[in-house]
């Protein structure tokens, strides 16, 4: 069967959805008074031991995620092309090693 469909492209966009919305909160914020609270219209994934906001706390730490992912994944594309064209920037070398007789 085919790969994809709309359901990686729905994940993705609740994926930038969460990003998005916990990117507009401070994620350091302390808020004694919202300790442990449940989800709220306030506070949509609710609120840590330090009455810090979930939602902005999960929103910037999938931004860092993403963004080293992003970094990892270009480094790889690069090292990737690099070695790929290796062969093509070495082939005359090795053709002139390989034509010399073995005596010299």
């Amino acid at each position: 069967p085919p790969a994809g469909g709309v359901l990686p492209l729905l994940y993705g966009v609740v994926l930038l959805a969460v990003v998005g919305a916990g990117l507009a909160r401070d994620p350091l914020a302390l808020d004694t008074g919202q300790r442990l609270r449940a989800p709220s219209p306030d506070h949509p994934f609710g609120t840590d031991a330090l009455g810090r906001d979930l939602l902005a706390r999960v929103g910037h730490g999938a931004l860092d995620t993403l963004l080293l992912a992003a970094a990892i994944s270009a480094a790889a594309l690069l090292v990737g092309v690099l070695l790929g064209l290796l062969p093509r920037v070495s082939a005359p070398l090795v053709d002139t090693v390989n034509a010399l007789p073995p005596v010299l």
